[in-house]
Order: structure tokens, then sequence, then C-alpha cells
């Protein structure tokens, strides 16, 4: 059951990704839901020849991926682009200014407890070396009762 009350919030996320296992990832905690408004990544490739390709990857809380957002670009080796994810933006193709890339997001993006947002990379080549993502996530957030992953309470 919501509370009614709509918070902003934002988050950082972790500004390395090892491609072993470290998925940049937002994840609401218990008794909140979170309306995403919108995501910003800056990302600079390593310097190991290799196409790369981000996405954004939404999975429910039994890891079933719900959906996965893929900008119209790639990056080579070295290149640092700028992502913005938001609902309105429009679907570019190519890097405007040479490193600024928008991604439209559904306008009615909400994540559940236990849900995760994910940024992932895809690679066509070297998957050891490090990528460096500094992410910026904006949020509205409202306390529910739901308590997922738990005994659900009788209002759920």
């Amino acid at each position: 059951m919501p509370t009614g009350e709509w918070k902003i919030r934002s988050r950082e996320g972790p500004d390395t990704y090892d491609n072993d296992g470290l998925t940049p990832h937002f994840s609401p905690p218990d008794r909140e839901v979170w309306h995403v408004l919108s995501l910003w990544v800056e990302y600079t490739a390593s310097d190991t020849v290799a196409t790369r390709a981000l996405r954004v990857v939404i999975e429910d809380a039994s890891d079933d991926i719900i959906m996965e957002i893929a900008p119209g670009v790639t990056l080579t080796a070295s290149q640092q682009r700028d992502f913005h994810f938001a609902p309105g933006l429009a679907d570019l193709t190519a890097a405007r200014d040479t490193d600024l890339v928008t991604t439209p997001l559904p306008a009615g993006l909400f994540l559940r407890p236990g849900w995760d947002l994910m940024v992932i990379e895809q690679s066509s080549g070297d998957t050891t070396d490090s990528e460096v993502m500094e992410l910026q996530l904006l949020y509205g957030v409202e306390n529910i009762m739901s308590t997922v992953g738990t005994t659900p309470n009788t209002t759920d």
C-alpha cells in the first residue's frame, strides 16, 4: 500500500566496471518503489581494441529480464561518451558534440523492491580490462508497506 508521498532523490553508482562480475546497478530496498526519472552514465572505454555497446537492463526480483534499453551507438578503444537516459529524450544514433548520446526511457518506469536497474557492457574483444563508468540516477521514491522477499503483509 502506497503512503502517497513521493520524494525526489539522486544516487551515484560505482565508478569502475571490471567485466568480471561487477555490474553497476541500482536496486530499491524493501518498502520502497522508485520511479526512474533519468540515468546519466559517463563511460570511458579501456585502451584495448574492441567494439563496445552499453545496455540498461531491468530485472525483476527473480532475475528475469523485463526490459533492455540500447543506445544506438558503439564505442571503440579509449573513447569517452556521456549517455543520458530519460523519458522524452531524442533517440540519437550518433554522438552529439562528439560525446553526448541521448536515449529515451519509458515514462512509467517503476522499480519494485528487489528489482535491479543495471548498466552492462557488451564487448567484441578483451573482456578483462576495467572500464570506467560514473553513474547518476535521479528517481522519485515512495514508501510502501510491501515486504517483497519476505512474508507478505495483509495489505499486499
